[in-house]
């Protein structure tokens, strides 16, 4: 689908270029995905998923030829210069994603969740009903793993049997960009959101889980910092 853009910036971090756009725009432009096929995808990136795709070609490629990317996390918005304060504040409020769950309400669009076990998906269910009550959940699958299997065909029969103009996914980051790569063209979707598993609609972090995104932030910092820092000197 040819989608007609208004304002684009690009970012580069850590050796990946982000195209980024304002939230009127994203939010624009994700009212048109969901509209029609075939299927766009729009990825909430982590900074936990940012040291991934730096570290990996395949997902660094999935990540810069995704439809939209949005960041909901202002630590990761603070690594570029001239951000206004308005930006960070809509990152640290994941205003796109309560944006989007207001706007799949209004136009009763039918959504399908996957996650990697059922305990996730009745977690992700449970997260998103609290934040919209009134979403239209028409199903929910379980994704078995990064490898094609049979199960691939089962699941992706289950999506279009639904045919929803929504899939939100919650998924580890290979197996997210495994799963869409594999089967973007045999899925009757207008969207895909990608949620990673950590932070966005998440509870909030207390002792292990905390230190944890203590640790990524810390190492998050370190990697910017490093990589910025050699691409002065070459």
């Amino acid at each position: 689908m040819s989608v007609q853009v208004r304002f684009m910036k690009t970012m580069d971090i850590l050796g990946i270029t982000f195209k980024y756009y304002s939230l009127r725009e994203s939010l624009r432009l994700t009212e048109q995905y969901m509209k029609t096929g075939p299927l766009s995808t729009v990825v909430c990136v982590s900074k936990k998923q940012l040291i991934e795709a730096a570290d990996h070609a395949e997902l660094k490629e999935w990540v810069e030829h995704a439809d939209l990317t949005v960041f909901c996390d202002p630590d990761i918005l603070e690594t570029e210069k001239n951000i206004s304060r308005t930006r960070l504040k809509e990152a640290e409020n994941q205003e796109y994603v309560h944006e989007f769950l207001k706007r799949a309400v209004k136009t009763r669009s039918k959504i399908f969740l996957l996650s990697d076990s059922k305990e996730q998906v009745d977690l992700l269910r449970e997260t998103l009903f609290g934040r919209q009550g009134s979403l239209n959940i028409a199903g929910e699958g379980v994704l078995q793993g990064q490898e094609e299997t049979e199960a691939d065909s089962t699941l992706v029969n289950e999506i279009n049997s639904v045919a929803p103009r929504v899939i939100i996914a919650r998924l580890p980051f290979t197996e997210l960009c495994s799963f869409v790569e594999r089967n973007r063209r045999f899925i009757n979707a207008g969207l895909l959101l990608g949620l990673p598993q950590e932070g966005i609609l998440a509870a909030e972090p207390r002792g292990f889980f905390k230190l944890t995104g203590y640790a990524y932030r810390k190492i998050f910092r370190h990697r910017v910092k490093k990589y910025n820092h050699q691409e002065k000197t070459e």
